[in-house]
């Protein structure tokens, strides 16, 4: 009986997230995904995620080169050792407030990937949505004695359904692995970020990664949306507390539900430990906490 009554619970979540989804699709997103220097037109039918980057930003370059310095919050493995992580997501028909020029189609038709990004395919072509995260590792360069930034290609072609105009979004995103400071280079390293990222709903699933955060006070923690139809609400056992909660930290007890891609920060500037939870999904697991030390 346990058994049964465990399979209708996950039943249900599915059909809840998708219909979550379905609801918040027509809903504007926040600023982070990086276009990938295709035409105005058409470069929200394919975009890229990259954990730790803000776009438009410092660290993004002509809408498609990412700048990470080895050992910064973008390089995953947080260590300066000539060698960045970034995790990268792929996005698709994307309404983005920075490209006012392009509209998303309804569906592609097509979605043709760099190998690496492949693991990063979204699960339908059809509406907004992001594939998971990957892990892709981008090595320093060493050349006469001196550091120089590591660099990857990788492209991605989305064709439209038939009928859109234009029908075609082509784009080369280049990951650029700056070394560390101190390391003898000939580039100029970007200023160190501080700001720790939460992945909301990574792959679809109904959880925060991570779900726990250790962090210093006064310090800001952006939450990214890898999915549709979820929210942050601080509080437990699925009632606000109304210290914070997305989009905007108000009217925490009616939270909002947000697309994939959306971006939500809060600075943090007493210590001690805050939960939080996604007000649709709380009672399936999905909630969080945050540390926050002297």
């Amino acid at each position: 009986m346990s058994g049964w009554t465990t399979a209708v619970r996950r039943r249900w979540a599915i059909v809840a997230v998708v219909a979550l989804a379905t609801a918040g699709a027509g809903s504007p997103l926040s600023a982070g995904l990086i276009p990938g220097g295709g035409p105005k037109r058409t470069d929200c039918y394919v975009e890229a995620s990259v954990q730790g980057i803000d776009s438009p930003g410092p660290q993004v370059k002509s809408n498609r080169i990412v700048l990470c310095t080895d050992g910064d919050p973008c390089d995953t493995d947080g260590v300066c050792n000539d060698s960045c992580t970034l995790r990268v997501a792929v996005c698709v028909d994307q309404k983005d407030p920075n490209l006012a020029a392009c509209t998303p189609p309804s569906s592609l038709l097509k979605l043709k990937l760099n190998a690496k990004l492949e693991p990063s395919r979204p699960a339908s072509l059809s509406g907004s949505a992001c594939g998971s995260f990957v892990d892709l590792t981008v090595p320093v360069r060493t050349k006469g004695g001196k550091k120089r930034p590591g660099m990857l290609a990788l492209s991605a072609n989305a064709t439209a359904e038939k009928g859109t105009k234009p029908p075609r979004d082509r784009d080369k995103y280049v990951l650029q692995c700056l070394p560390c400071a101190g390391a003898a280079t000939t580039t100029t390293t970007l200023p160190t970020s501080t700001m720790p990222t939460v992945t909301v709903g990574p792959g679809g699933d109904l959880r925060f990664d991570p779900k726990t955060i250790t962090i210093h006070a006064g310090d800001t923690v952006r939450w990214h949306w890898a999915s549709s139809g979820h929210s942050v609400v601080s509080g437990s056992g699925g009632t606000a507390d109304g210290m914070f909660c997305s989009p905007s930290d108000q009217g925490c007890s009616n939270a909002v539900l947000s697309s994939s891609g959306t971006s939500y920060e809060h600075t943090f500037a007493a210590t001690g430990t805050f939960h939080y939870f996604c007000s649709a999904h709380q009672s399936f697991g999905m909630t969080g906490t945050v540390v926050v030390q002297p």
